[in-house]
Order: structure tokens, then sequence, then C-alpha cells
């Protein structure tokens, strides 16, 4: 069983599988740190009860904010399983269901107990849906503010229901007096240096009540991580006269549309019996992670509903081979396409080329992370095999896939590097030039080396073949949606003597976030070289020496260093062969995001 310190502290007794909601006034039952660096300090601009937006019950009740200048790293309270994440929240968009911030995180520390830190920056999360953590990591920077004039990182402790519980922080940093509660206007010491006095042992179970008056559950099930493969009983009881049946569903957040669910009858005594397994829905949750469920009745028509779904990450699902993708251009426009046979690897792989008219929109057949923008890439444009150089996007999409358009119009391209783009949303237009009788788009997807893949459609329910027509849906659904972005395999850099034991990012960077890098050599000495792309010259970002055993931890921050210039920059992490030998086999694109 996995073990990670756990800096919390329970005050009174959690049942076997939920934590008791408490209400105003009753001392606070469970004591975290501050949710930022040992030694550190920041202001309570809101707490309990606060009444611009703390005074509802819900989520926000009991809720804290700190003022912070964006950037400010965020630290993980507690340690525990992170189960939901939310980073790339349009500054338009409508709230989210924790109220008054888009962005967060949400962790579970076990018996019953979450934290969720909300108003972080886009795109600054360190860490991953599923991923344990410790008391005081760092997990993501502070952004900027929603409700209120000062910036501030919004901080609550929750059951599995998302209904806020009272809190109490353990840090010395705070008076006594106030039973480790911040008070609006005082400031907070952190003593967050990742000591705890209980280990984190076991994900949450669902309280009995957490879907509301109307399901009761009676057996332990977990609420907020669930394995792949693994076969669940939901047991309960139904206090609703007029439903004959129960399901569980499935949905994505803000959780509106069931995405997916199996119903089963209400037997006598108004209990339920409910077995599934999430493989038995893989043709519908197509994406890592990313997914809520919930427990109903069923109404008499058939539908079901429920006011509380919850968070929960996918253990032990196999990785992604495919991705689920649209034709990259609009939806009922008919292109005719024929593939190109590419190397790849020990095989062959296909280019897609799509015969299109002259500055036709190219859209973004999945949402993705924009990893590389070039003028230096072949398409073959004839049956003889000549080619041309022409403009390029290329698309990250999470689990080591990229896709890459090619044969763009420069001036037309609409992206910037590090930009996360939608499913239908445009890239650039199709070349004018009259190179050939027939103007292309060239399409291919790849693994994160840029080695391709045979590429597919969610149009093509069949394989049509090496050539034909296609015929485009891609209305910016039905598609993989992007969670985080592509993790090195452990053994991508093997040609620069180590292997890696972690999985760092394979291509973004943000330069204010520190990233560590662990693994194994032979060598005396590892680095992260970065350079311009196609120069010799490389820059040191980081050392670390190879212990006796073999292993190296490295930390990797780019602003402590003078980057090359311009954005076509590459990365190596490699063992050095002398300490002045800073050179490697083989190199990954880098987007420094700032």
């Amino acid at each position: 069983m996995e073990r990670t310190a756990l800096a919390i502290a329970v005050l009174a007794a959690a049942p076997a599988w939920g934590f008791p909601g408490v209400a105003t006034g009753e001392e606070p039952e469970v004591r975290i740190k501050l949710p930022f660096r040992a030694g550190n300090s920041h202001k309570c601009i809101q707490g309990n009860g606060g009444d611009q937006s703390h005074h509802e019950n819900g989520v926000n009740e009991f809720a804290v904010d700190f003022r912070m200048s964006p950037g400010t790293r965020v630290c993980a309270a507690a340690a525990g399983r992170v189960i939901a994440l939310v980073q790339d929240t349009p500054p338009d968009a409508p709230w989210s269901d924790f109220g008054e911030f888009r962005n967060y995180i949400w962790i579970d520390h076990g018996v019953g107990l979450y934290t969720v830190y909300g108003n972080i920056r886009n795109d600054s999360a360190t860490v991953r849906v599923g991923q344990l953590v410790n008391a005081g990591q760092v997990i993501a920077l502070s952004g900027e503010a929603e409700m209120h004039q000062d910036p501030h990182l919004h901080f609550a402790v929750t059951d599995s229901g998302r209904r806020s519980v009272p809190l109490s922080f353990l840090d010395s940093g705070i008076p006594k007096k106030d039973k480790g509660v911040p008070m609006a206007g005082q400031t907070c010491g952190s003593d967050n240096d990742g000591t705890g006095t209980q280990w984190f042992t076991e994900d949450s179970m669902l309280r009995a009540d957490t879907f509301g008056e109307k399901i009761t559950i009676t057996s332990p099930i977990p609420a907020s991580a669930l394995r792949w493969n693994q076969e669940y009983t939901v047991e309960g009881t139904v206090q609703d006269d007029d439903a004959r049946k129960v399901c569980i569903f499935f949905t994505r957040p803000p959780g509106t549309h069931a995405i997916a669910h199996r119903m089963v009858p209400i037997q006598s005594g108004r209990r339920f019996t409910l077995t599934f397994k999430l493989a038995d829905f893989a043709a519908t949750l197509l994406q890592e992670q990313g997914y809520r469920f919930a427990i109903a009745p069923v109404a008499k028509d058939q539908s079901f509903a429920s006011d509380v779904t919850v968070d929960f990450a996918i253990l032990d699902r196999e990785p992604f081979t495919s991705l689920a993708m649209n034709l990259p251009f609009r939806s009922g426009q008919t292109c005719k396409f024929r593939r190109v046979a590419t190397p790849a690897g020990e095989g062959t792989a296909s280019v897609l080329l799509f015969d299109m008219p002259k500055e036709t929109h190219v859209l973004a057949s999945a949402q993705g992370r924009v990893v590389a923008i070039g003028a230096d890439m072949e398409l073959p444009f004839d049956a003889l095999g000549r080619s041309r150089k022409t403009s390029y996007v290329t698309l990250d999409h999470g689990y080591g896939m990229h896709t890459t358009y090619f044969g763009l119009l420069a001036k037309s391209i609409k992206v910037k590097l590090g930009d996360v783009v939608n499913a239908g949303d445009r890239l650039a237009a199709s070349h004018k030039s009259d190179l050939a009788r027939e103007l292309h788009l060239g399409f291919a997807l790849s693994d994160h080396a840029f080695v391709t893949q045979p590429a597919s459609f969610v149009e093509w329910e069949t394989d049509p073949g090496d050539a034909g027509d296609a015929r485009s849906a891609n209305d910016g659904g039905g598609s993989h949606l992007f969670l985080e972005e592509s993790r090195l395999p452990p053994d991508d850099f093997a040609a620069n003597a180590l292997t890696l034991a972690n999985e760092p990012p394979a291509s973004i960077y943000h330069v204010a976030t520190d990233y560590v890098v662990e693994g194994t050599s032979t060598a005396e000495e590892v680095a992260f070289l970065v350079r311009q792309r196609g120069k010799d010259r490389n820059v040191v970002a980081a050392k670390a020496a190879v212990e006796e055993n073999g292993r190296f931890r490295m930390t990797v921050r780019l602003d402590d260093v003078k980057l090359p210039k311009g954005d076509a920059l590459d990365y190596a992490i490699t063992a050095l062969k002398s300490p002045r030998d800073f050179k490697a086999e083989t190199w990954r694109r880098l987007v420094a995001k700032r």
C-alpha cells in the first residue's frame, strides 16, 4: 500500500466511510498546515463566514482567502491524492461550481477530508490527477483574483460532497488565542515544511449521504479513486417512492450532462445493489482523467439527476495508444485525401494529404497545446515524390500524442507557442501556392519524439483505405479533451546514458516553476541542457551529482539561467562524460512558457 506523510491531525473520530458534517459554531475538527511555503507570511483577507463570499453554506462557508501576488508558489496543506485539476479556464468563462473561482486543485487526504486550492494561475499546476503529493509540496502558482480587488488564494477543507468543514492550522504563525483559525486582517506565517503527524494510507470512502436525501450508501465505496479494471458493488437504499430504478452515471465537469450510465431495479425494502467496472465504459470514458460520478434514483420517464457529482481519479488504466480526433477542416466540408508512407521506427506509418482549395481554414482536430511552430517542414506534393518546405503547427494532446498540420500559409497562423486550443479552433489557412496541380494540407499523428503513427478520425467508422473522400464533422465536440501535457517515458534519454525514474514534462516547462528530474545513471554527473534549435551552443539549466547507488535528483528552474533567444528551443537531459562536456545525442523540443 502506498504510504505518504500526512501533515494533518483529526481531532474527532470519523466514521469508517465518511467525515461528519459540522454546524457553524462547533469546534474545528480538522487541523492542517498553511498552503504556502514555510517561512512565508500572507495576510488573510477573508475568513470563515466572510460577508464577501463565505457567508453561504457549501464549499465556501469555512473557507479562507490569503492575499498573494500572482505567481506565488502554492503548497499542499497535507499529503494526499490529486483528484481534480482545472487550470485552463478562459477569463470570460462562467463561474465554476466551486463558487468564486474558476481554476482549482482538489486533493483527497483520506478519511473523507479534502482540500481545495482556488484561483490558481492558468497552466501552472505541477501535479497531475491521480498523483500522490506530500505536505509542503509545490502544486501550482497563485493567479489573479476573480471577485476581489486583491489577488488571493482561496483555500477550504471539504467533505466528498463539497460541503466545507471548519479548519484549524497547526502553524505557529497564527495566534493561539484564535485556535489556529485565521481572522480577516491577520498576517499568517507558515510552518509547512513537509513534516506531519499522520500517514495517508488509503483513499476516502463515500459518505452515507454524499448524494443527498434520496440516496443512502450502506457499503464502503471509494469516493475519489477508482481502479480501471476493478469491479465495485454499491449497496444502499432509495428514499423516493416514485422511483423504480437507481443508476450510477458519469459526467465531466461541471457535471450537467451524463455521458455514461448503468441502471438497476430497486429491490424490496427500497434497497439496491449496483455493480460496475470502469473498463465496461471504455467506449465512452475516452479521456485518461477528468470525470465525476453520482448515484441517483431514476424517474418514471427514465430521467435521472443529482445535485452532487463526485470527482475521482482513475487508477491503473492502460496508457492510451490512439487519439479520438476529427478531420482538420470545417464540419460539412469534403476533401479528397491520400496517404503517403514515411519512415516510422521499425515500420511505416502514414502522413495524410488533403486536397484543399486555396486558403481553406485549417482546424484543430482535438484539444491540445501548441508546442511547435515553424517553416521548415517538408511537404510532398506529387506522385514523383517532389516536395517543398512549408509552415506548420504542432499540438500536444497529452499521453505522448501530437498532431502536426503542415502546408500552411505562414501569415495566416493564428496561434502562439503555449496556447491551448479546442477542437474546431482555427489554426491557420492552407497554402495558396500553385507548386502543384492539387493543393495539399499535410497531417500527421506522432508520439512525443515526432515518430509518426497511423492516423484515423472519429468520422471514419470503417477504414477508408489509402485514398478517397473525407467529410468532416469537426464542430468542436466528440474528440479528445486535453487534460495535461505529455510526459517523458523512462527510456526517452537512454541514448544520453541515463534512465528517468519519474515523468518530467515532455515539452512544456514554465520558467518560474521548479521541476524535479529523478533517475539513474552510471556517470558522475547529469545535466539539463537547453539550446537554440539548429545551434551547437548549449546552456546548462541545471546539474546534479549521481550518488553512489547510481541515483540522481535534479531540480530545474528555467528562470534561474539566461535562455537562448527565440522560441525555437530544444532541451536534453543527459549524463556528462566529463565536467565540461555538455553534449547530448537525443534532444526534445522545449516550450519555455512565461
